[in-house]
């Protein structure tokens, strides 16, 4: 419509308002309409309509709906399109219109306007559509103004020259557009500072809400009102100042730092976008994949001839652009970025890193991170400075995030190791038998292996052992390895895929013959990084894991695979930070005191 007002051949725009449109629809015509308008759903819209529909009131009084359609009802808008169809087509012509449900829009000269609207009061009662004159809207363009006050004289029809709101957005001069639009950032900016006193006692909970909720309130207006980047200013400043340090714990965000946030999860962000870049990027996107509907509305075509295949494609190169905006952006910021910061970037953009920030935060499944913990995870996540940690370790070297993920006092690496160990031991016992945690390889009868550093102890085991894994009746065994990617020996890899490869091998010369010659059985390493990501075969063998899931419980594979890396993801988190804030210091542990030895001494009991 803005491009239809915006033309020469237009000189306004009516906006119609209709009361109780829905169910004041002339039901016995609909019905009769849609037996030849459109068959194949008459037959189900005749069974649920034919009949007066009995409304129950609380109370106990019952109410028979005798027109329109029925709240609620899943084929009510259907019904309501086919119905008002004729009453469309039987005005056609007049001028350019636009239907959307019960809101009619017409744009066109003064004249051929006015004569659309006397035809719809003519003939929309006929078919339920009872226009109300007092809540439409006549736009005109500024020098009009007049002409259309005579023009509509005889009606109780509103006019103006600045704007209305139209379907969500905003349809008529800049000043009217951006008032409307502001008016609109001051409620959100209002609710994002709502937010962010959320987010100083649970920021989990409250990024969940910013990111699945309240950023898709404004989604809709960027798609649809162009050149808006100035006027939502106030929204990234409340984003930026106010919400952001709430949520960290940060003081002060860098514009490098700022854009990086704005990054998707997968890419090492937070998803938390910029509302000024993203409302041009927003209209672009929105502009591109509804072209070809554009054009067929203002070309006023009778038939939809719009191809599905063009409308896929279309979206698909909308997202490919932004997928490459997003990755360019990336590159952009490791390149200026130092490269301790450009590690992070690299770590955070890794398959199964994110899946932590992306799930429901839902205490109930373990899903939920405490305000100290959702901050550690985001200092873990772009090495930020933690506050409250030792100077030093107990163990006597210097305390940091690199030396308490890979020190052994206290045995933190240990339970991270059992950790993952256990839930995959859990899940496998769901859907296979013979289900075995720390299983003991047999002895070894003078049996030799091609490997100098093959495990032959006699009492060597294995993390797990199942049968059915890859193939029915064969015992498949597993070993776990977590380690930390930024510890000196994985830095030396040239890349992270590199370091997983290395482990990988080092757990199959550890028992892979072994298991293959002695075993009769299959061999897997399961090899994760501290930061939540999976190696090559460790991939394999979850996705193996998430079909034998899916196939038992009838759930989508997608579905059953998301839920198992965000268990995996959550355990490895979940001991990062115990690495970090877990107590190494005996003076938190109970002295230990021989207190029979002190009662005898003290009551002289030898005596």
């Amino acid at each position: 419509m803005r491009t239809i007002f915006d033309s020469e051949e237009s000189d306004c725009v009516l906006l119609v308002d209709a009361s109780n449109a829905f169910n004041a629809l002339n039901r016995r015509a609909a019905l009769h309409n849609i037996r030849i308008l459109c068959p194949t759903i008459a037959t189900a819209l005749i069974n649920t309509y034919r009949d007066s529909i009995s409304l129950f009131v609380i109370g106990g009084d019952i109410i028979a709906s005798l027109e329109g359609t029925t709240q609620g009802d899943p084929l009510a808008m259907s019904m309501y399109a086919l119905g008002i169809l004729p009453l469309i087509n039987r005005i056609a012509g007049l001028c350019k219109q636009v239907w959307f449900a019960d809101d009619a829009t017409g744009s066109g000269k003064l004249k051929n306007v006015r004569q659309w609207w006397s035809a719809i009061v003519e003939h929309g009662p006929t078919f339920g559509y009872h226009p109300n004159a007092t809540k439409t809207w006549l736009i005109v363009k500024e020098n009009l103004m007049e002409e259309g006050r005579k023009v509509f004289c005889d009606t109780s029809v509103n006019i103006t020259n600045s704007g209305k709101r139209h379907l969500g957005a905003a349809l008529g001069d800049t000043s009217f557009v951006n008032e409307y639009v502001g008016c609109k950032v001051q409620d959100w900016v209002q609710q994002i500072e709502s937010l962010s006193a959320i987010a100083c006692t649970n920021p989990h909970v409250a990024y969940s809400a910013f990111v699945q909720g309240l950023v898709h309130k404004w989604s809709y207006l960027f798609r649809t009102v162009p050149d808006i980047a100035s006027v939502v200013k106030p929204l990234e400043d409340a984003i930026c100042h106010r919400f952001l340090p709430a949520l960290t714990g940060q003081s002060v965000f860098g514009m490098e730092m700022r854009e990086a946030l704005s990054l998707p999860c997968n890419l090492g962000g937070l998803n938390i976008s910029n509302p000024t870049k993203m409302s041009d990027i927003s209209f672009r996107a929105s502009q591109h994949i509804t072209a070809p509907l554009v054009h067929s509305i203002v070309a006023q075509e009778q038939l939809y001839t719009i191809s599905s295949a063009d409308m896929i494609t279309r979206k698909s190169e909308m997202k490919s652009q932004r997928r490459n905006f997003n990755r360019q952006l990336l590159d952009s910021l490791k390149d200026n970025a130092s490269s301790s910061l450009a590690r992070s970037f690299e770590l955070a953009s890794e398959k199964g890193a994110s899946s932590w920030l992306t799930v429901h935060p839902i205490e109930e499944h373990g899903f939920h991170l405490s305000k100290g913990d959702f901050r550690d995870a985001l200092c873990l996540r772009y090495g930020w400075k933690l506050s409250d940690i030792p100077y030093q370790c107990e163990c006597g070297e210097s305390f940091n995030i690199d030396h308490s993920m890979v020190c052994k006092k206290g045995g933190f690496p240990t339970l991270r190791h059992n950790e993952v160990r256990d839930i995959t031991a859990d899940l496998l016992r769901e859907v296979c038998h013979d289900v075995v945690t720390e299983p003991t390889l047999q002895p070894l009868s003078g049996e030799s292996f091609s490997y100098s550093t093959a495990n032959v102890m006699p009492e060597a085991r294995a993390d797990i052992s199942a049968r059915g894994v890859w193939r029915a009746g064969e015992r498949a065994f597993f070993d776990v390895r977590v380690f930390y990617p930024n510890a000196p020996s994985s830095l030396k890899h040239p890349n992270l895929e590199s370091a997983f490869r290395v482990h990988e091998n080092e757990k199959k010369r550890q028992y892979g013959e072994r298991i293959r010659e002695i075993e009769h059985g299959s061999f897997t390493p399961l090899v994760f990084s501290s930061t939540g990501s999976t190696g090559r075969e460790a991939t394999t063998f979850y996705k193996r894991l998430a079909s034998l899931h899916a196939a038992k419980s009838g759930e989508h594979y997608s579905k059953v695979m998301q839920l198992i890396r965000c268990r995996l993801s959550f355990a490895l988190l979940r001991s990062s930070i115990l690495c970090i804030r877990g107590t190494r210091s005996s003076f938190y542990r109970p002295i230990k005191v021989d207190l029979l030895g002190l009662i005898e001494s003290e009551a002289h009991l030898d005596e």
